[in-house]
């Protein structure tokens, strides 16, 4: 518990690579345990449904980091206005 120390989301598997592109939006991949996938990833995104950012990959995040572009993702939610009840797409 110590302030800019992220806490341990891995349960102690050590992380091999870490990509942090703002506040609350990072990457990581880190080593499993399982023979089936030695190497695991792991994104975080916050204000992107979970439908959305699963398409995202860490491979993307470096490359942002790398080169940066814009990166659209298509963000649906339901919304109400008025008592009207909306399907919105950002």
């Amino acid at each position: 518990m110590v302030l800019g120390m992220f806490k341990c989301e891995t349960k102690g598997a050590p992380i091999i690579e870490i990509v942090g592109l703002r506040p609350k939006m990072y990457s990581y991949i880190y080593k499993s345990d399982k023979q089936a996938a030695p190497v695991k990833e792991k994104t975080r995104i916050k204000g992107i449904s979970r439908a959305a950012a699963k398409n995202l990959r860490h491979r993307m995040y470096s490359d942002q980091l790398g080169e940066a572009k814009e990166n659209y993702v298509t963000n649906r939610r339901i919304g109400s206005k008025l008592h009207q009840i909306y399907s919105i797409s950002v």
